[in-house]
């Protein structure tokens, strides 16, 4: 076990530690011959070049993610300060440190002179609880989309021409086209960067936005209808999701995308890997990370 997380295949994908902390301790809890688990500490030292010293600016809280991306997804990136203007601002900190900042910067007057409204006054309105990006297996292969859990304001805000749009019931199940295209992507991280994020749906109290095929599936219901949360417990892994409050969460699912293992992973790594993959229907993995105050505890369990 020791030489597939140490191999040279393994620690070439391993950026986002280097960039999350100082110094990362991590503990083998257990291992069985399904499944193993890892903890441990990042061990930040405050500096605000340290992603970690973003994650402690809000305290954490509950990920329901499970319930609304389906069990083709390959992976997702969820958020969940609780709040999310502090992290917000901690991240523009992190930028200036990393001297990325005036990019930003010049993107967001950009993308306010558009719509009239800036990235900081869309989260606040919006009442983000929860933000998610993810790419899942649908009908056109592989997309990625961005997912937030919300409690929007009127629909008139989310469209640029809201003229026939009185309520929320004629939102739902809808395709329509969106005006926040690369808000998330500015506020929170690239990683929210989509190619396509031209059209938006709601969902009870999520939106989902990417582009219309993908978004078409969520209004249509079909993204919905198996669930993670489902997927899970006819897994007998009803509380792989569960936990503690945590600021993020991270998924990647081994079985749902091989194409996707062939991208992430080296070759070398997923045959020294392939035997574990390989056992059983269930082959995910999920890192927490509950804050980023140091220590700070974290998870990831295969």
């Amino acid at each position: 076990l020791s030489q597939v997380f140490s191999s040279k295949e393994l620690s070439s994908k391993t950026e986002f530690f280097n960039r999350l902390s100082a110094w990362v301790a991590v503990n083998l809890d257990e291992i069985t011959p399904s499944s193993i688990q890892l903890s441990g500490s990042l061990l930040s030292s405050g500096n605000d070049a340290e992603f970690a010293t973003v994650l402690s600016s809000s305290a954490p809280s509950s990920s329901q993610a499970q319930d609304i991306l389906p069990y083709t997804t390959v992976s997702a990136l969820c958020l969940t300060p609780e709040d999310f203007s502090d992290y917000a601002s901690a991240y523009r900190e992190y930028l200036n440190a990393k001297n990325s900042l005036q990019a930003t910067e010049k993107e967001a007057s950009s993308l306010k002179k558009v719509t009239g409204v800036s990235v900081e006054d869309f989260v606040k309105t919006m009442k983000v609880k929860e933000a998610v990006c993810a790419t899942i297996v649908s009908s056109g292969g592989e997309k990625r989309v961005n997912v937030l859990r919300c409690n929007p304001p009127k629909p008139q805000y989310l469209l640029a021409d809201s003229s026939a749009v009185k309520s929320f019931k004629a939102v739902q199940g809808q395709v329509l086209p969106y005006r926040f295209s690369g808000y998330l992507a500015n506020i929170l991280g690239k990683e929210f960067r989509l190619e396509d994020e031209s059209f938006f749906t709601l969902v009870d109290n999520w939106l989902i936005s990417g582009d219309s095929l993908t978004v078409a599936e969520y209004a249509q219901g079909g993204a919905c209808d198996y669930p993670l949360k489902e997927y899970f417990r006819n897994a007998e892994c009803s509380d792989f999701w569960q936990g503690g409050d945590r600021v993020l969460t991270a998924y990647f699912s081994f079985g749902a995308s091989e194409s996707a293992n062939r991208k992430l992973f080296s070759k070398g790594f997923l045959d020294k890997f392939s035997d574990y993959v390989g056992q059983g229907e269930f082959r995910s993995a999920l890192l927490t990370i509950s804050d980023g105050k140091s220590p700070s505890d974290f998870s990831l369990n295969l």
